[in-house]
């Protein structure tokens, strides 16, 4: 799909939730025909909470500097999330999060979610990055992407003094959630800012580089937000498969809280509310002082051979 195209437009999760959310393909309008099974995906079942690191103690940074991490971060590295899995979601870790992991699982083993990396600075103890989403571009199985430009946020990350392989987020940031191919978005959200992404927002992080910088690991999303009131605004195809059987978004389709979707979608929000068992607790504000949906996730990522392609 062209990027003017992804203006009408998960891999999101539109969807997030995420992230990067998906969720319902092909449901039935009757409330019984939409209740997915719960399922637990095998490397998602032993996913831990965020420790708790103490009172604003910052243990890397006791003891003399250490020089692992120093000089094989560069300019230029490009890392993909090859696990991202929700620890608690509207303060849940079951019901919603039981269902979201094992599709978030696939998505990832399949390409059709695709959260990149890109260091573009690093200084001293700080390092920037620009964390974008990337369509597949292969047919089903492969594993072809191009960078969605449209998606990409900055994101300052302080290394600790002792332990520099050790990075966290130096102020809170965002990330929006696509899914999917480049003509068939898992998530749908034609009135969004960003189309057919899950926008998160106040992003606050935690990770581990290997000391040889291939891998970014033990990544915890410490505090995260999912704006309650553009939920409503996204519909998601939780189909377990590739992102062709959601089908393209349709201008004309209307209906289901779906307007220019198509009839595989689903609104997120509604979904939610089914998986939480009532309304959906939105505990955790934003900036502006709107509602937000309170997220944790945690989640590891791999370094890739080179940059990706951007798409069309």
């Amino acid at each position: 799909m062209t990027r003017a195209a992804l203006g009408n437009l998960s891999a999101g999760v539109g969807a997030v939730v995420a992230l990067l959310i998906t969720i319902g393909c092909a449901f039935d309008i009757d409330e019984t025909a939409n209740v997915l099974p719960e399922a637990s995906a095998p490397d998602v079942a032993a996913v831990d909470a965020a420790p708790d690191l103490g009172d604003g103690v910052d243990m890397g940074d006791l003891g003399p500097p250490s020089p692992a991490c120093d000089d094989c971060v560069q300019p230029g590295d490009w890392f993909r999330f090859s696990r991202l899995a929700v620890t608690k979601l509207a303060g849940s870790t079951t019901g919603i999060v039981n269902v979201l992991n094992p599709l978030w699982a696939g998505d990832i083993s399949r390409y059709d979610l695709n959260v990149l990396i890109e260091v573009v600075r690093v200084e001293g103890r700080q390092l920037e990055l620009r964390v974008v989403n990337a369509a597949r571009t292969d047919t089903c199985g492969g594993q072809g992407i191009c960078v969605l430009p449209e998606t990409e946020v900055t994101m300052l990350m302080d290394r600790a003094h002792a332990d520099r392989c050790r990075i966290t987020t130096a102020e809170a940031s965002s990330i929006n959630v696509y899914a999917g191919n480049e003509t068939n978005p898992k998530n749908c959200a034609p009135a969004l800012d960003i189309p057919h992404t899950i926008p998160v927002r106040r992003v606050q992080i935690s990770a581990r580089m290997s000391e040889d910088c291939s891998r970014i690991g033990d990544g915890m999303v410490i505090e995260a937000a999912i704006p309650f009131d553009e939920l409503g605004r996204i519909c998601t195809c939780s189909n377990p498969s590739c992102a062709e059987d959601c089908g393209p978004p349709d201008d004309a389709f209307v209906g289901a809280s779906c307007d220019g979707c198509n009839a595989n979608f689903r609104n997120l929000r509604d979904l939610m509310n089914i998986f939480a068992g009532g309304a959906l607790s939105a505990d955790c504000p934003l900036d502006d002082g709107s509602p937000g949906v309170c997220l944790d996730a945690v989640f590891d990522a791999d370094r890739l051979p080179g940059p990706p392609p951007t798409c069309d």
